[in-house]
C-alpha cells in the first residue's frame, strides 16, 4: 500500500513539474519573439548565390517565392525596398545562404540564416539609429550536388515556420 502511495505521488508531483515547464514555455516570449509584434510587412533580402549553386539548381526566384508565400500564409506583406523604408522600424527578412562544394566531391556544405533587421535606438545616445538583428535562426547541413536545392528549400521552410512559429506568438490578441 505504501508503495502505491508513493507510486501516485511521484506521478502527481511529475505532472506538476511538467505542468510549470509548460508554462514557462508558452507563458513567457523571449525578447527575440517580442521583436516581432505589430510587424505586418517586410523587405525580404536574399543572398549568397554562386555560379557553383547555381549550377546545382538552386534559383533565387523560387527561394524569394516560397520565402514570400511562408509570409503570405501568416499574413504578412512582403514589399519592395522602396516601401521597406517607409515602414516603422524599416523591417527587413533576411535569408543568407553559405554554401559550397568540397573539393573533388559531390558533396556541399551550407549554413543558412534567417533573420530581421529592424531599426534600433542606441539607449546611451538616442540620436544613434542603426539596423540590428531582432530575430535570427541558423542551421547546417550538407547535402549531394543533385539535392541542393531541394535541400536548402528544406532548411529554409524549417526556418520560415520558426518565424511564423515565434510571429504568430507575439502577436497574439
Amino acid at each position: 500500500m505504501a508503495t502505491k502511495k508513493l507510486w501516485i505521488f511521484s506521478v502527481i508531483l511529475a505532472m506538476c513539474f511538467v505542468g510549470i515547464l509548460a508554462m514557462q514555455s508558452f507563458g513567457e516570449l523571449t525578447d527575440r519573439q517580442l521583436s516581432l509584434n505589430e510587424i505586418n510587412s517586410v523587405y525580404i533580402f536574399i543572398q549568397g548565390f554562386t555560379e557553383e549553386t547555381s549550377k546545382a539548381g538552386l534559383q533565387k526566384k523560387a527561394i524569394q517565392d516560397y520565402v514570400e508565400a511562408k509570409l503570405k500564409g501568416a499574413g504578412i506583406k512582403s514589399v519592395s525596398e522602396e516601401e521597406g523604408n517607409k515602414l516603422e522600424g524599416r523591417p527587413v527578412l533576411y535569408v543568407n545562404i553559405s554554401a559550397r562544394k568540397r573539393e573533388n566531391s559531390a558533396v556541399f556544405v551550407y549554413h543558412l540564416d534567417v533573420g530581421l533587421l529592424q531599426e534600433t535606438v542606441l539607449i546611451r545616445d538616442e540620436s544613434i539609429h542603426c539596423m540590428s538583428t531582432t530575430w535570427n535562426r541558423g542551421s547546417l547541413g550538407y547535402c549531394t550536388s543533385r539535392s541542393l536545392a531541394k535541400s536548402i528549400r528544406g532548411t529554409v521552410g524549417y526556418l520560415m515556420d520558426k518565424f511564423v512559429s515565434d510571429h504568430k506568438r507575439a502577436n497574439l490578441e
